[in-house]
């Protein structure tokens, strides 16, 4: 080892070091927002300790189409069953970054052979590599548990890189055979591999076209040139186009029209996208020690070209970019690949698919290559080194101490709910996070002085007038005004959410019990009522069965058993589901209509199942292994079972299918 070679390396080993150290203090941090949405399946179908719950478990994701069943794998590392301890899984969120930015290293190290000498690439590799690794702004991708998603998806993008490198280098040296089985089997296998960690990592192919384009060089032999060229094509040039393809997939027949539970259009969603990127690219050059966060609901979209005004000016110069990376390329090779690997790495999360408009963490992957042309200028040969030198530990302390600032917050989750609250007054889902830590904490005045302020600002959102109604519960009394603006906001809102029916549910309990003054069941009819006139909600057979789920409930509470199982009856026609049938008749059963309870199981079964079993998606694929299994068969035999046990005469009840359609709302 070379003097040189063994300075880049200890320098870089540093910067790891630095990395682990500057992240410990977000160890301590909970579960966060998508944590308790996905998490959760680890222990649905009991512990992962055999193979049928495991297959089970890997098929159980529902982001994306594929359900990230790589990403879905990983969390096993951490623990078997759920509930579960946050740290071990942050634990290995930071080895994975420190993995990245080692990898990352090694793909700077080869791309720099391509256009510097041996040691300015080795420096400039540690250093770009360095500056990504110890960012504050991937704090929180990296001490949000679930965003392991988006982690293991740079991973596999960047060997998927590393082993198309190789391939290629075996190509260069007249290899052809060996270097294109090499590039095929690290393009095919990686951009599976990262796709079913998190959707984005499809892109590898138009991500390694982006290095072809700018950076790597051509050998001089024609012959050799001709099977390069042919490699591209087909590992690169085609799966490039059906990339494209499969966005333009998403675009509507009309551009105006509102995707489901947004408050934009898919047009004004397109708009405002240059202005996130430039907003991206401003964190990344311009780094804060604290950020928005995890909340983006306060982001104004783009209704126009000059709605906000800056609208216009973002795509102008968006394109500007765009077209300096591709008419510089041969000037400025490095500093185009920068550019073009970052748009090309955000073609599919900032255009047309109707996602959230605004994630701190899709900047992960695209920013991989962004610092390196700046670490190249540092490293470079000067006569004045010193200068560059300071500059360097400079922006390395810097960014440290950011990150670090950053990681401690991520380790106190009531001071960071306090602190985004302040950061995002525009922001409802803030705001309600905040109020829920001060409920939680007992601090109820708190969380209603709080929420009251926010109702006034944000009067259509039920997250603000649900968690109102907890914190006024807690305080001593729900007013009659908070129930009736908690009503008007499910009139009106674009979002009626799965956790919001959740709440309610839990609101019924309360009601029922007599634990709140001023939340009777008649207050939450009322709710539900409000709810299903909002035409927005009511599109989604999801939330039409809830609704009547809940007016069952209450029927049940008041002892109205026979309404309460018609309710359920109604309410499992709007999207037959063993799951939900099985919970309603545990519910009529618990309150002592077994006959009932076994009617609503036979009526399960006279029902057409609304689960998908075509097309192909992880869901369709965990739909057919239940059946297979005959998983809800069982369970239904189960709950029958014991049913019969606890009454033995109940086999005389009567179920025929015209009496059942007869209680059938």
């Amino acid at each position: 080892m070379t003097k040189e070679s063994f300075t880049t390396s200890a320098i870089f080993l540093f910067l790891l070091l630095t990395a682990y150290l500057i992240y410990l203090p977000g160890l301590s941090g909970g579960f966060l927002f998508d944590d308790y949405g996905n998490l959760p399946a680890l222990g649905a179908y009991g512990p992962v300790d055999n193979f049928q719950t495991l297959i089970l478990y890997l098929t159980s994701g529902s982001a994306d189409p594929t359900g990230r069943p790589v990403a879905m794998a990983s969390f096993l590392i951490d623990a078997h069953d759920w509930p579960a301890e946050p740290r071990t899984f942050k634990v290995t969120n930071i080895f994975l970054h420190l993995l990245n930015g080692s990898l990352l290293c090694w793909l700077l190290l080869k791309l720099g052979g391509y256009r510097l000498s041996a040691r300015h690439a080795g420096l400039a590799a540690v250093i770009g590599a360095g500056l990504w690794l110890i960012h504050p702004l991937f704090v929180s991708t990296t001490l949000y548990i679930i965003q392991r998603q988006a982690i293991l998806a740079a991973t596999f993008v960047l060997v998927g890189l590393l082993g198309y490198l190789h391939g290629r280098q075996k190509i260069l040296e007249g290899k052809t055979l060996r270097g294109g089985i090499y590039a095929f089997w690290a393009i095919s296998s990686c951009t599976a591999l990262a796709c079913l960690s998190k959707a984005n990592g499809i892109l590898l192919p138009l991500l390694a076209l982006a290095l072809e384009y700018t950076t790597l060089t051509r050998s001089t032999n024609p012959k050799i040139n001709k099977s390069l060229r042919t490699v591209q094509i087909i590992l690169l040039g085609i799966p490039s186009v059906g990339i494209t393809l499969l966005i333009l997939h998403y675009i509507p027949s009309d551009m105006q029209q509102h995707p489901p539970g947004r408050s934009w259009s898919y047009i004004e969603r397109l708009l405002t996208q240059p202005r996130v990127l430039w907003e991206y690219l401003s964190l990344l050059y311009l780094p804060k020690s604290y950020t928005p966060g995890l909340f983006n609901d306060q982001i104004q979209h783009s209704t126009d070209l000059l709605t906000p005004w800056t609208t216009l000016p973002a795509l102008i110069s968006l394109l500007g970019l765009s077209a300096f990376g591709v008419i510089f390329k041969k000037r400025w090779p490095i500093l185009s690949c920068g550019i073009l690997f970052f748009l090309a790495a955000h073609i599919l999360e900032s255009s047309i698919v109707p996602l959230e408009l605004y994630y701190e963490h899709r900047n992960y992957l695209p920013a991989l290559l962004l610092f390196w042309p700046l670490a190249v200028w540092l490293t470079a040969e000067s006569k004045y080194p010193l200068p560059r030198l300071l500059l360097i530990i400079t922006i390395v302390a810097m960014l440290g101490f950011m990150t670090h600032s950053r990681s401690g917050l991520w380790g106190n989750s009531e001071e960071q709910a306090e602190l985004w609250a302040l950061i995002n007054p525009g922001s409802p889902r803030a705001q309600a996070y905040a109020a829920q830590f001060e409920i939680n904490k007992g601090y109820f005045q708190k969380a209603v002085d709080r929420l009251e302020q926010a109702a006034s600002r944000f009067p259509d959102e039920p997250q603000i007038s649900i968690n109102l109604i907890v914190a006024q519960c807690g305080a001593g009394e729900v007013t009659e005004n908070t129930i009736r603006k908690a009503a008007e906001s499910l009139r009106h809102t674009l979002t009626g959410t799965e956790l919001l029916f959740r709440w309610l549910a839990q609101g019924i309990n309360i009601a029922a019990n007599n634990k709140c003054k001023g939340l009777e069941l008649n207050a939450l009819e009322e709710l539900l009522t409000a709810a299903g006139s909002n035409p927005d909600i009511m599109r989604s057979a999801g939330r039409r069965q809830d609704l009547l789920h809940l007016e069952g409930l209450i029927a049940v509470r008041r002892g109205n058993m026979e309404r309460a199982a018609a309710l359920f009856k109604s309410s499992l026609m709007k999207a037959p589901s063993a799951k939900v049938a099985l919970s309603q008749a545990a519910v009529l059963a618990q309150y002592g209509n077994i006959c009932s309870a076994l009617q609503h199981l036979d009526f399960l079964e006279t029902s057409a199942s609304t689960e998908d079993k075509s097309g192909m998606s992880m869901r369709t694929i965990h739909n057919h292994i239940l059946r297979r299994e005959q998983f809800w068969d069982n369970e239904i035999r189960a709950l029958r079972e014991t049913l019969l046990s606890e009454k033995p005469d109940a086999s005389t009840c009567g179920n025929n299918d015209r009496e059942l359609q007869d209680q059938t709302l």
